[in-house]
């Protein structure tokens, strides 16, 4: 065999094998595991051969692994707008592991092992700051099904489980390819295990510890199958349909109760009609409901009506990240949504939907100590659990307990460590429902307190490797 054809073999491989890696361990699939084996190929790969073959690798390896994104196209998203950030990332991946191989090679010591983890970090956290998907696309969410090891998203956000997961693959490959090439390349390996070993410990601690809960609560979830924004009458007699289930759960003993978002449409048609069927629910059943609803009015919201167990409308939240076209009729709330308990000990708050896909106002409740967070949604079947386990994580960040009823979607209750207490999907039922009972615990979050500061140190870590790299020219 040539050397020419062994190479192009080789270079195969290594797309094949990560591709299928990357596909089922990200987006829509959750093989989480498969995700600390996906980049090592690409990244030893990089090592071995000159930049154009390198970066094809690399491209074609990430670009063929978030290729399940296109499962979107089912519900009904155009292919140009799915494979507009499929080829950005693939870009971007193929571009980062070629300035990583060129700094690791120049530099020569096993410290680059943090390099790609830092550079791929780094890329994360500044995209959550300017794209209107915020960090949705990060590859930690992967991971929430790992429990102990996304522990650590309390102390570093999710930029730490990125930054650990990839630490591993780098060292895996550095040690491969730099094996009795630099002198203690083998203590690399041995430091990033480490490294991960103790963030895992520090998640089994988390999850198996015992304390006195401040607060024990039986909460609720219903969802109808139907359009979103139902209207005139429709919307009344829907109203009344979601009360039927309202009644049943609070037999169930739920205390607080969540409506997806925009499960009805209210103007000054049907409006006073709407609310008072809601506040009568609230008052009789003696809960607290939260209903997602769209206010058409002069200035129009996303909203959740929020009434407390004497029939009274406590507030409105309104929806502060909308979906770029879609929601480009209503306007951005600016305010968060809490309320403290007659237990001291005890607040809990409301957000909407994609607001769980940002930092903000996700952080901002975490850094009110809240307990728990109702939320309303709206999936696309599709990614009922990809868009779920995003509100999962903001609340392994921050501290709290969330509550979320997703029309095509999801009702689903976790703890404030990110277990899953009850999930329930909606595709199987014209109408479903969800009870269960959820421990709340007093807790403060580091990351709740420092917010992205492992984000910020990620991006001075490549500024440090990039001033070495200067300095050595």
């Amino acid at each position: 065999m040539n050397n020419k054809l062994s190479k192009f073999i080789t270079a195969i491989g290594c797309v094949i094998i990560s591709g299928v890696l990357f596909y089922y361990s990200t987006g829509f699939h959750n093989q989480w595991f498969l995700l600390w084996f996906a980049p090592i190929l690409p990244l030893w790969y990089s090592y071995k051969h000159n930049r154009t073959a390198s970066f094809s690798v690399a491209f074609f390896s990430f670009f063929i692994g978030t290729l399940n994104l296109l499962a979107y196209v089912s519900a009904g998203l155009p292919v140009q707008i799915i494979m507009g950030p499929i080829i950005i990332s693939s870009l971007v991946f193929a571009t980062l592991v070629i300035i990583n191989a060129q700094l690791t090679k120049y530099l020569n010591h096993w410290v680059a092992i943090f390099l790609f983890p830092a550079l791929w970090t780094s890329y994360e956290f500044i995209i959550s700051l300017f794209l209107p998907s915020g960090p949705l696309n990060s590859l930690a969410y992967s991971q929430i099904d790992f429990l102990p090891f996304v522990q650590i998203a309390n102390i570093t956000g999710i930029w730490g489980i990125t930054f650990v997961l990839l630490l591993f693959s780098s060292s895996i490959s550095y040690g491969i390819y730099f094996n009795n090439k630099v002198k203690n390349s083998f203590f690399g390996f041995i430091f990033s295990l480490a490294m991960i070993g103790v963030s895992i410990a520090y998640g089994v601690f988390q999850v198996d510890r015992t304390h006195t809960p401040i607060e024990t609560l039986r909460v609720g979830a219903a969802s109808i199958q139907a359009s979103i924004d139902v209207s005139g009458q429709n919307a009344i007699n829907l109203t009344k349909r979601y009360i039927g289930l309202v009644d049943k759960l609070s037999a169930q003993g739920a205390q607080f109760i969540v409506l997806p978002e925009r499960f009805v449409s209210a103007n000054s048609d049907n409006l006073a009609i709407v609310t008072a069927i809601l506040v009568q629910a609230a008052k009789k059943n003696h809960i607290t409901l939260v209903a997602g609803m769209a206010r058409e009015n002069q200035q129009n919201y996303n909203s959740a009506m929020v009434i407390n167990p004497n029939g009274q409308i406590i507030g409105m939240y309104n929806k502060q990240h909308l979906v770029p076209v879609l929601e480009s009729r209503f306007k951005p709330g600016k305010k968060l949504f809490l309320i403290n308990n007659s237990n001291p000990l005890f607040s809990w708050g409301v957000a909407i939907c994609k607001d769980m896909d940002f930092t903000y106002p996700a952080l901002s409740y975490g850094k009110q100590h809240v307990a728990l967070l109702l939320v309303p949604a709206f999936d696309f079947n599709v990614d009922a659990w990809l868009h779920a386990k995003v509100a999962i994580m903001r609340g392994i960040e921050n501290g709290y307990a969330v509550v979320r009823a997703a029309n095509q979607g999801l009702l689903t209750v976790n703890n404030q460590y990110g277990e899953m207490i009850a999930i329930k999907s909606d595709a199987d039922n014209d109408e479903t429902m969800l009870v269960t009972t959820v421990n709340l615990y007093q807790m403060k979050t580091l990351y709740s307190i420092l917010g992205n500061w492992f984000g910020w140190g990620s991006i001075v870590i490549v500024f440090l490797f990039g001033i070495r790299h200067y300095l050595r020219r």
